[in-house]
């Protein structure tokens, strides 16, 4: 992410990039540092391309992500960095699909 702007001859600019993602997932915990968009026809069986997890039992899971950022800016010929962390907390249901054949082949 990216933005700058200017006004009476000062210019600023600043850049976030997300550098790795925490997630404790309550069995385990996991850090990824590139995540892939799942494209909307993806199978959902398929595996993550870079950073997933699959959950071993069934039962809600309390979700905890912490994304570390790292903050760049630029201003009246000054720059710095500046790293930053967020975190987010949710309940996730996590069930298990069974597939019946109820016509042998």
């Amino acid at each position: 992410m990216t933005s700058s702007a200017a006004n009476q001859g000062m210019s600023v600019s600043i850049s976030a990039r997300r550098t790795r993602v925490r997630f404790d997932m309550q069995e385990k915990v996991i850090t990824c540092t590139t995540m892939t968009r799942r494209p909307a026809n993806a199978d959902p069986k398929a595996k993550s391309p870079d950073c997933g997890y699959t959950y071993q039992r069934k039962g809600d899971r309390r979700i905890t992500a912490t994304a570390t950022w790292q903050i760049t800016w630029h201003a009246a010929n000054q720059s710095g960095t500046v790293p930053m962390t967020r975190t987010s907390t949710r309940t996730l249901p996590v069930r298990e699909l069974l597939a019946v054949n109820t016509r042998p082949s």
